[in-house]
């Protein structure tokens, strides 16, 4: 047997199921590395912009790793014989050396990092470089030509959220929140988004959107200095000296693999960005700003610890809400809170979810935590009346890797072929953070005539004209099953299935595919149902929505305005 244990490289098939099932047992495991390494700096700010400790399975590396040595485990159980292993991990290459030394003698281990790879690592340092540059440009356009925030002596509620060029004028993240707002309401909020695009055209674009907005919006860096972004890059310098904590994964010592991957994070952006929001709240208390509430789009990134710790360290008496909507992937663990986070204040205690059902999720691991529910403000469309699709429109709502979605495509273009269905139209619906032309370049395939890249960016528009949903991991899953359509996640081929599918949908209404012909199989199941199957889903999406979704209402804004 030959092994690929590099990120984003395909695994072994018949290792696929295994694997998923390690990683399942390994997330408690996971959890316990995280808190050990965290003992000794828990307090430093440097350690919390760091996606190694934010859990941020889809940036860095360490829990596939943890799978990984969690597999080899498995496989000497069974004596599997292993011919070679090929690694991006120094560290894991001698943990597999050192505590599987008998069981892999006659295996050859080797590192070989992809080539992708090396070079990013080569341009680390570079990654610093540019941030201060680009970050100085922005602070400088801003105290330019930024008209200057006024605040009175009124309470507000700051509100962390995100902005893009592509939803500049449109919220992507709370929905009709904002239209459901009564005029006092309106008065005492302020937006501050963390903005997504990493262009100079772009972040004008974004303030030149702004200046015409009825919304209340607070830009960062109006109040940021300069020695704020310098002290954001002097992280580059400060993080090698931070010392973390031993950690085990049961004996092995897992202390170095941590530390590996600690050091080679190349996100940059993101941790950067988070040190700014950290500097960003201890300048805003500067002013004499009254803030009653801070509430945070909770996701568990670095950006979202350093906000929470900023806002508990520079503003007394402030209430801290944390809001997540359902995004339930078990191996997206961010999501999920542990107990030291809370302890550190990087996590509040107070969170606020979009149904009942959802409340299980976020307090799996911090069973303590006071969780309310409010309303699902991304979700007004739902509770419209809408009849069930008879057309065989398929919308493809592609993840946010760039590589998972090119998987995704060519999968389906073979499908198609298999298919012989000239009246099935693939509607693909990129991230918003991948551009159509990109997955065009690399694809395998030829892109056939029934496949069409939308140009709209409504969800909502997009499954009501849709009869099935494909995707990998999409909390739009929910959205779907809550109108009775069904969906097809298709399963990743390279290691995690970031399955967004809770343990309690029925199982008429999704199907999990896992190579060409099942998907193609699922394809046919669902453009085959008949007006009374569909009818019987529409009755199954009901239960959904009452349990997952909670209306719009006046008394829902209130706790949410009010925590």
């Amino acid at each position: 047997m030959h092994i690929d244990f590099r990120q984003g490289s395909k695994l072994n098939q018949e290792l696929l199921p295994l694997f998923n099932s390690v990683a399942a047992e390994s997330r408690e495991k996971y959890n316990k590395i995280i808190h050990e390494s965290s003992l000794p700096i828990s307090n430093d700010v440097h350690w919390w912009a760091e996606n190694v400790s934010s859990r941020n399975t889809y940036t860095c590396p360490l829990f596939h790793l943890i799978c990984c040595i969690e597999l080899t485990t498995e496989l000497e159980k069974s004596k599997n014989e292993i011919q070679t292993i090929l690694v991006d991990s120094r560290e894991l290459k001698k943990i597999l050396k050192v505590n599987f030394s008998k069981y892999l003698a006659n295996t050859e281990i080797l590192y070989k990092p992809h080539f992708s790879v090396r070079l990013k690592q080569i341009f680390l340092p570079l990654y610093y470089e540019w941030f201060l540059f680009h970050r100085l440009i922005r602070l400088f356009y801003t105290k330019l030509f930024l008209i200057k925030t006024k605040f009175n002596e009124q309470e507000y509620v700051l509100i962390d959220t995100f902005i893009s060029s592509s939803f500049a004028n449109e919220d992507r993240w709370y929905g009709d929140f904002w239209s459901s707002l009564n005029p006092n309401q309106k008065e005492e909020i302020f937006f501050v988004p963390t903005i997504i695009d990493q262009d100079i055209r772009s972040f004008i674009k974004i303030l030149k959107s702004l200046e015409n907005s009825e919304r209340k919006t607070i830009i960062k860096e109006e109040f940021l200095k300069v020695a704020d972004i310098f002290y954001a890059y002097t992280h580059k310098f400060k993080k090698k000296k931070l010392l973390l904590g031993k950690s085990f994964l049961g004996k092995i010592d897992t202390s170095d693999l941590v530390k590996e991957c600690y050091l080679n994070n190349r996100d940059v952006f993101s941790l950067l960005e988070a040190i700014l929001t950290y500097n960003f709240t201890k300048n805003l208390s500067e002013t004499g700003i009254n803030i009653k509430l801070s509430i945070d789009w909770f996701e568990g990134h670095p950006v979202d610890k350093l906000w929470n710790l900023g806002i508990y360290r520079h503003f007394e008496d402030v209430k801290i809400l944390a809001y997540q909507t359902f995004r339930s992937f078990p191996y997206y663990l961010s999501n999920y809170p542990i107990p030291i986070e809370v302890e550190s204040k990087v996590v509040p205690e107070n969170f606020a979810v979009q149904g009942h059902a959802c409340k299980r999720f976020v307090k799996e691991f911090c069973p303590d935590l006071s969780v309310n529910v409010v309303p699902a403000f991304k979700n007004l469309y739902l509770w419209d009346e809408h009849e069930p699709q008879v057309n065989s429109s398929i919308l493809v709502a592609f993840p946010i890797s760039h590589n998972t979605s090119l998987d995704i495509l060519n999968s389906l273009i073979k499908s198609n072929r298999l298919l012989n269905r000239d009246d099935i139209e693939f509607i693909l619906k990129p991230h918003p953070t991948v551009e159509p032309k990109s997955l065009l370049s690399a694809l395998d395939l030829k892109l056939p005539e029934n496949f069409i890249f939308t140009k709209e960016n409504s969800f909502p528009s997009l499954i009501l004209e849709s009869s099935l949903l494909i995707t990998e991991a999409s909390s739009v899953c929910l959205e779907s099953f809550a109108l009775g359509k069904p969906v097809i996640v298709v399963q990743s081929n390279t290691g995690l299935t970031y399955d967004p599918i809770p343990d309690d949908i029925p199982q008429e209404l999704f199907r999990r595919s896992h190579d060409d012909d099942s998907l193609s199989e699922a394809i046919i199941h669902f453009a085959n149902l008949n007006l009374a199957q569909r009818a019987s889903l529409v009755n199954f999406g009901k239960d959904i929505k009452s349990k997952y979704f909670e209306p719009i209402s006046t008394s829902g804004i209130d706790l949410f305005l009010n925590h």
